[in-house]
């Protein structure tokens, strides 16, 4: 059953959402009243729209008869939640409203996942069963294949590249695809990397994986390595100004062979000719791919990354020195990390195996817009599941000081008196100093 959690203000609500929707697949319901608490619940809900997350906001509105009466809190809610949601649209008769949550759902989980926001004037509020369409209470929920030509043309510029390179993106994650983006890299001995929000689409530790590409990328060959690519094939990931380090890599005038499978089809070709686009669910469209490329008889490309053996090595026993645990400054002032000497783990941004290991990650890295703020919301509503008592966060040390007023008391040591194990960043992490605080 359904379980009601109050939150400390909207903001933290539609966050709380956000964290349900993407560690169990089923879209996450937040809601608020009107005036100022619609405000604040947008900032919760730019951040899921950003991110191809499905969240339903409801927001009480003042009577629909006393329109334009100045009533206190009477705000224009669709059109100010119109840049952040799907769909946001305002009931105006109480038997509609059973068919507007079902759209609500169908929006939020189709095509390209999001937000959407309902607004239900108080005059119009009545006892109505609730439903979504069974498909619709996970995501995606009804998925789509690529065209069958355009997977055939795919597979033969695939097949043709001597240094093919996939990138893969958030959407990756949301579908569900990294056991079929695994196999079709192996089958290629295509390299892989990915976006911030496409971390987990392969693990890290995969002899194929470069971690992230573009401006983020901490391996100093993933980039080499993509630069070099004759066909790049993107998977659920926007061409945006981080992932291609400000459009150049590729370079926007690039002779590389562009590939782009994608939901949303919005997405193919918005910033690169792309010589083959494939409109679909990502699951369903490297498994095509991968099943075309099967009956043709595919031979995977000796591995790129053989090659560069030394630097990979160097890499990880950087990686390992500089991210062992350590124990916390017990008279660091930022952090209030006097917790007794409390050892601290490092969570970093960099190292994922989740979740390519059959697990969901409730965002180990900000994504989208990275707002500020998500990172309490998010442990709390991750640890009640689906599957329960998984919840994990990590933050940078501003994050962290706009949080303490939910904690209850200051800093990491109000963790610690909550019962919250304390982490600690590491001095090498991306944007982050050896101040940063993590709570587990």
């Amino acid at each position: 059953m359904p379980c009601h959690i109050l939150a400390r203000d909207e903001r933290s609500a539609a966050f709380m959402a956000d964290a349900y929707a993407r560690v169990s697949f089923q879209p996450g319901v937040c809601e608020g009243p009107s005036g100022a608490g619609a405000t604040y619940l947008a900032a919760g809900l730019a951040e899921p729209h950003a991110s191809s997350i499905p969240v339903i906001a409801l927001n009480s509105d003042t009577p629909l008869n006393k329109k334009d009466c100045n009533v206190l809190t009477a705000l224009n809610q669709p059109a100010f939640f119109a840049p952040i949601t799907k769909w946001s649209t305002l009931v105006k008769q109480a038997g509609r409203i059973p068919d507007i949550m079902r759209q609500a759902f169908r929006l939020a989980t189709n095509g390209r996942p999001g937000a959407v926001q309902i607004t239900l004037p108080m005059d119009v509020l009545a006892t109505q069963v609730l439903y979504a369409e069974e498909p619709c209470q996970r995501y995606p929920a009804y998925r789509t294949r690529p065209d069958p030509a355009a997977v055939e043309r795919a597979v033969d510029l695939l097949l043709q590249a001597r240094q093919p390179v996939i990138v893969a993106g958030g959407g990756t994650v949301i579908s569900g695809a990294w056991v079929e983006l695994t196999a079709l890299a192996e089958a290629l001995g295509a390299p892989v990397g990915t976006s911030i929000c496409g971390k987990g689409a392969i693990a890290e530790d995969h002899p194929l994986s470069i971690g992230v590409v573009g401006c983020n990328s901490r391996r100093p060959y993933a980039n080499a390595l993509l630069q070099a690519a004759d066909l790049i094939l993107y998977v659920g990931c926007k061409t945006d100004s981080v992932t291609t380090s400000g459009w150049s890599l590729p370079p926007l005038t690039t002779d590389q062979t562009i590939l782009h499978l994608d939901v949303d089809p919005a997405e193919i070709g918005r910033n690169y000719p792309t010589t083959v686009g494939l409109v679909g669910d990502a699951r369903l469209g490297l498994h095509d791919l991968l099943a075309a490329a099967r009956a043709r008889g595919v031979q995977p490309h000796p591995n790129p990354l053989a090659a560069l053996s030394g630097e990979i090595s160097a890499f990880w026993a950087d990686f390992k020195a500089d991210h062992f645990p350590y124990q916390a400054s017990a008279t660091d002032p930022d952090t209030d990390q006097a917790v007794a000497g409390r050892q601290c783990w490092h969570a970093h941004p960099l190292y994922c195996r989740l979740p390519a290991l059959g697990c969901r990650a409730a965002g180990h890295h900000p994504p989208g817009l990275r707002r500020i703020g998500v990172c309490h919301p998010w442990h709390r509503r991750s640890q009640v599941g689906p599957p329960p008592g998984h919840g994990g966060r990590t933050n940078g040390r501003r994050k962290f000081r706009n949080e303490r007023r939910r904690i209850g008391n200051r800093g990491p040591a109000g963790a610690a008196r909550n019962n919250h194990p304390v982490l600690a960043g590491s001095k090498s992490a991306s944007n982050c100093s050896r101040k940063n605080v993590t709570s587990a």
